[in-house]
This record gives C-alpha cells, structure tokens and sequence, in this order.
C-alpha cells in the first residue's frame, strides 16, 4: 500500500518533512558520542528538526491529530521537562538548575514535532534511523576498542580503567545505549534478519562483558528468558518443562547465595567484603547501597519525601547523609543513582509520580500492541534506570526521546488503514 501523503521539495509540507528526516538521522548519529561532543551535534540536528516545523507550519490548515494513546507521553515528556522550572522560586544553585532545564528542553517540543512528521516519512524511516545508530554506535566502540580489549578489560577489573583508558560514553551508558539499539533492531526486523540479530547480540553481550556492564547482561539475560517463554507458549509440554527448571534452578541459586559468607556480610554489615566479592563487583554494589540509604534518610526528613529539596539542591545534604557510612564517597559527591529516588529527592511526590506514569503507560502501550519486543524493552528500561539518573544526563534525555518516536508512536501501515477507514465513511 503505498503511502497517503507525498509531497515534493516545492511544498511547506514536503521540504519540511524532508529536512525534519534528516535532522533525526543527525541526531540518530550523534547521540552514541553525546557524552564526548566539544561541537553538540545532538543540538545541531534539534535546531534541524525546529527550523523543519517553523517551515512547516504555513503549510499546514492543521495539525495532525493526537491519538489517546500517544497523549499521555507527549504530556509526561512535557512535565518532565518543564520541572526545573515549576520549583524556579527555591533555586538554591542557579547554573545547575538551568543545566537541568537546557539539557530536558528538547522532551518539551520535540516528541509533538517529530509525531506530526512521522506521518509525511518514507515508510521505511525506522528502519533508517534504526541503522544510522547502529553505525554510529559500531564506530563508537570500534575507536573506543582501538584502546587495546586486554587493556580495557584488566584495567576495569583492577580499578584503574580511569587511568589507562579512555571511555567515549560512560560505562552503564554503554549498556543502556545497545540494550535500546539491540530491542529496536528486534523491533524493526521482526521475524527477518534472525542471523544477524543473533550476531549483534553476541557482540554487545561480549563487549559488555568486557567492559563489565553487569547490569546489561542481567537485563539481557532476564529480557532472553522473557522472549523464550513467549516463544514457547504455545507448546505445553515445553513450557511447563522450563517453568520447572527454571524454579529448581532459580531456588538451587538462591539456597546457595544464601549459604555465602558475601550474604552474610551483606545482611550484617550492609556490604560485601573485597575478600568474598571481587572489588570491582563490591565497589560497584555497595557505593549503590550506600546512596540508596542515604537519599532514603534524607528523604525522612522536614517532609523532603513530599515536596522534595527542589531541583539540583540535593548534593551538599546528601552529602552529609552518606558521611555517615563512608567517607570517601562523600568525596565523589554523587547523586542516588536511581532515577526514581532521584526525581523523588528533587520534586516530592510530583517527580516520582511522573516517573510511575512515564513506565506506566510504556508498559501499557506495549501489552496493547501485542508487541513481545516492545514489553522487553519497558522490561529493560525500568531495570536501567534502577542504577543511574539517565534524565539527568544528555545521552539518556535523547534516548527516551530516540526510543520513544521509534517504537512506541503508531506505525505508518496502522495510521493508513484509519485513514483508508475514515475516508470510506
């Protein structure tokens, strides 16, 4: 079925939406070096795509209507966006709060932009800025590689990657980066391709082992075992089989975690020791629980876990409250490292809120559609976010952005049978 509206270069609508396309595929490249840009592409390619809707809105009698099930994102990108500027009159450190605003400024406008393009796109546009970032990302890790992979991978073991090497993206960004790109793949290739799927999931979990992403690869393998059970879940016999050796496996695992000194450790003394868990894994774990606990105590306090302390305004408390259960990570001043307590600690009740209903409506979206693909994806992006602040950070700002637009707005085949219906009528 050939698509519905086709413009030439000589229409608003036409050179428009041919521009706002290649303002995303920019972007599409862009975003894997986000984190080590000295010239912002990624803003380059947003102001591609604003100036595409100021030439797009004289051609244009109206715009595009919202369907029920995009709405609730464009509002929750909308909010997210505008909180700094909600809570402006308890500022207490300006520079970073207008850093906060800058860098969400793009989830105000650019989800409702690129809706109303999507339709006017060549049908296969998913597929191209699904390959765009795949090749940019093969490039981002073939130079980061380049570094030497024993090199890389003894000095992260031996906790001096930030001496030897250098990473163009931070490490769980890595992991958050392909685990998006590798789903979006599945997504857009669905029953084809499964060579080539199979290979690129070999390489990221390879990679991600090297560079000990141990959060990918339990995303990884949970979203795996999520794929082969809805696989399976029409053949009885095979599925009742795995259920069962999965619970003999998992409570074998469990009985023998338990069983550890590191567990013991764990629940007396709130944290592994380098002798029973290797540093590189404790470190990472333990600085983790210990934020955890901090931003909880200093969300007990004065009714923080109601209004929150307001945007960037948490460092120097939390600070304090981490003093209590290691020095040294009070020198690194980080924050909690959970995007949930993070929104919690800086807006009360209103950023969590806003986050539930963020993963709220992607998990909706996903089991509506009937897409195994887009709920392990949901899956993926709630155990992401368990561990860092990606909305405080470019790179994880246009990538919700990237994933949203990609995956969860409707696809060009479902918006041309409506219109074939309406036009019927």
């Amino acid at each position: 079925m050939e698509r519905v509206q086709e413009f030439g270069l000589k229409s608003w609508e036409g050179l428009s939406s041919r521009l706002s396309f290649l303002g995303f595929c920019i972007w599409s490249l862009a975003i894997p070096f986000a984190q080590i840009q000295k010239v912002r592409f990624t803003a380059i390619s947003i102001f591609i795509i604003i100036g595409a809707f100021l030439i797009f809105i004289p051609g244009k009698s109206s715009f595009r209507r919202i369907r029920k099930r995009v709405a609730p994102f464009l509002i929750i990108f909308f909010l997210i966006g505008i909180l700094p500027v909600l809570d402006f009159w308890r500022w207490e450190n300006q520079k970073l709060a207008m850093d906060s605003l800058v860098l969400r400024l793009p989830m105000l406008v650019i989800p409702f932009f690129l809706y109303q393009f999507s339709f006017f796109w060549p049908a296969n546009w998913r597929i191209i800025v699904v390959l765009c970032l795949l090749l940019s990302t093969i490039v981002n890790i073939y130079f980061f590689s380049a570094q030497g992979l024993e090199l890389i991978y003894d000095s992260i073991r031996n906790n001096t990657d930030h001496i030897f090497i250098k990473f163009f993206v931070g490490r769980p960004y890595y992991g958050f980066l392909l685990g998006i790109l590798f789903l979006s793949l599945m997504f857009i290739c669905k029953h084809s391709f499964k060579f080539f799927l199979v290979f690129i999931f070999l390489i990221f979990n390879i990679f991600e082992y090297i560079i000990l992403g141990k959060l990918f690869l339990l995303s990884s393998f949970l979203c795996s075992l999520v794929f082969y059970f809805y696989s399976i879940r029409n053949r009885t016999n095979i599925l009742i089989g795995s259920v069962l050796f999965c619970v003999l496996a998992g409570g074998i695992s469990v009985y023998r975690v338990i069983k550890t000194t590191a567990f013991l450790e764990l629940q007396t003394r709130g944290q592994f020791d380098f002798s029973t868990v290797p540093k590189h894994y404790s470190n990472s774990i333990n600085s983790r629980s210990i934020l955890w606990k901090a931003s909880k105590d200093l969300l007990e306090e004065d009714f923080n876990w109601i209004f929150g302390l307001g945007t960037q305004n948490f460092q120097d408390k939390l600070d304090a409250k981490v003093e209590k259960y290691n020095s040294y990570l009070t020198s690194q001043h980080l924050t909690s490292h959970n995007l949930f307590l993070g929104f919690w600690m800086q807006y009360g009740l209103l950023g969590i809120f806003l986050i539930a209903s963020l993963f709220f409506y992607l998990f909706r979206e996903a089991f509506l559609s009937r897409n195994i693909v887009s709920f392990m994806l949901c899956i993926f992006l709630f155990m992401s976010v368990q561990t860092e602040i990606y909305l405080d950070r470019e790179m994880g700002v246009h990538l919700f952005i990237w994933v949203l637009v990609v995956v969860f707005f409707k696809s060009d085949s479902q918006l041309i049978n409506e219109l074939d219906k309406s036009q019927s009528v």
